[in-house]
């Protein structure tokens, strides 16, 4: 049976042009939340856009088939790990025919205006037009970051490092080179339906970085030493399935550390996820640095947990020692 709250939003004389759009935004996510409770797969794909259901039919098994069974195996694959409560509709934004609903903890979830009620346009993660589009405005956007506190890099000799060539973006030279790995990295994905822990994931990444502390990330790159989704998590690529570098900046925290603020575009089999990602650096007991915490893909729902061992000789200090 749906509930009253799911079959409110369905009927959505409140989504109408005009009204309540807030309220009934919260109450399609309100809705949703409560159908995965009770595990009302129907109430669940009412609430969903085409471009949703296609989405959990990849997901589940390469290809849209029934809604309800696609997204009861999706949720399945996912419900081997840890999970926790969805936060609550904490604030929402309408955009013409599109309403982000932000949850408790920072989380977006988009919605598109269908038939004159609110559907979720995402299964998990940025809508595909959205991330499509922020893949293409990559070369053009500026580095994330305050801009408050800048750094100057320099290689393992002493000498600053050299001018990043941007001439050709997909195939970024010069700089000095960042490489971070991590052997252990937990994966998380935060939804309407809570927070599921996709995954141990390895993590290799690089980064070219000039002399002012601007950075472009080159690689992005996760596996796993058994079999899971990990190393179905890739930066986005352009048509010809090269890879989009990202823009960032490396700024000082004052207190010794450093970070790494930088855009990040993600491509898996479990969504898009498109935002900026601040990666914080700290000195390493054995005198080099390290990542000591890997973020969160801005309000997308990709988040990781863990460290990086920095493997360059690199050295930074801010711009004005």
């Amino acid at each position: 049976m749906r509930s009253a709250l799911v079959a409110a939003a369905i009927a959505g004389p409140a989504s109408a042009c005009g009204e309540d759009t807030d309220g009934a935004a919260r109450e399609v996510v309100a809705g949703l939340q409560q159908a995965f409770a009770g595990k009302d797969l129907e109430a669940i794909c009412a609430e969903m856009t085409p471009l949703a259901k296609r989405q959990a039919g990849l997901m589940a098994h390469g290809r849209l088939e029934a809604c309800e069974r696609d997204v009861g195996e999706a949720l399945d694959l996912l419900g081997q790990g840890a999970w926790t409560e969805p936060g609550t509709s904490d604030a929402v934004a309408v955009d013409d025919n599109r309403a982000t609903v932000t949850l408790t903890g920072d989380v977006d979830v988009a919605l598109r205006r269908q038939d004159s009620a609110w559907r979720i346009d995402s299964f998990f993660g940025t809508p595909e037009p959205l991330a499509a589009r922020y893949r293409r405005e990559l070369p053009t956007l500026e580095s994330p970051g305050p801009e408050e506190a800048a750094v100057a890099a320099f290689d393992g000799r002493g000498q600053p490092c050299p001018v990043v060539d941007t001439r050709d973006y997909f195939d970024i030279t010069g700089g000095c080179t960042l490489e971070a790995t991590s052997m252990d990295l937990r994966v998380d994905l935060e939804t309407v339906f809570g927070t599921f822990e996709f995954g141990r994931c390895e993590l290799r990444l690089e980064a070219r970085i000039g002399p002012d502390g601007r950075t472009w990330m080159t690689r992005f790159k996760f596996g796993a030493a058994t079999l899971n989704g990990c190393a179905d998590i890739y930066t986005c690529r352009n048509p010809r399935f090269k890879t989009v570098s990202w823009p960032g900046r490396l700024e000082s925290d004052g207190d010794g550390g450093y970070v790494l603020y930088t855009r990040a575009c993600f491509d898996s089999c479990v969504g898009y996820y498109t935002g900026d990602l601040e990666l914080r650096l700290e000195p390493s007991s054995a005198g080099g640095m390290r990542i000591v915490n890997a973020g969160r893909v801005g309000t997308s729902g990709l988040a990781f947990e863990g460290e990086l061992d920095i493997e360059s000789d690199i050295q930074l200090r801010a711009a004005d020692e």
